[in-house]
């Protein structure tokens, strides 16, 4: 954490609306531990957040919504995804750095494919990013391409 610079980041990003503060790389990287920025401890555990939904409402067919984004994120693996897809209902992706559009950075989203592929998901997957026209039909290809190659 000590060799990260607001240079290498996509700086205070995390700070969203709230006032301005000086640059820290532990919240940069652990936002969701500080209530200003988010839920704080409670919160960095999203994979448990449905099950609590369960466990409180008693509503049996509460779903999840995998933003692929999201879990790079916060170091997620393929296999924290295999052990969500019970109760995946849709997919959003996006490549880590400044959430940019698939194949611009060159993420591998192909782990993740493959248990898509391996558990038999057949939902919707949605790209999403802040693009121009002529960057989607790029995106859909590569996304394609590594599809395939799962």
């Amino acid at each position: 954490m000590a060799a990260l610079k607001e240079s290498d980041t996509d700086g205070k990003w995390y700070q969203l609306d709230r006032p301005e503060a000086a640059w820290n790389p532990r919240k940069h990287l652990e936002y969701r531990l500080f209530w200003p920025y988010s839920s704080g401890i409670a919160g960095r555990s999203m994979c448990h957040q449905i099950n609590a939904v369960h466990w409180f409402s008693g509503l049996p067919h509460i779903r999840l919504l995998v933003d692929l984004y999201h879990m790079a994120c916060m170091g997620d693996t393929p296999e924290d995804l295999s052990a969500a897809m019970d109760v995946v209902a849709h997919i959003e992706i996006a490549e880590k750095k400044n959430r940019t559009i698939p194949g611009v950075v060159g993420d591998d989203f192909r782990p993740f494919f493959k248990v898509l592929r391996k558990r038999g998901y057949a939902g919707a997957i949605n790209i999403e990013v802040r693009w121009k026209m002529n960057q989607i039909a790029p995106a859909c290809q590569e996304l394609a391409r590594q599809a395939a190659e799962a």
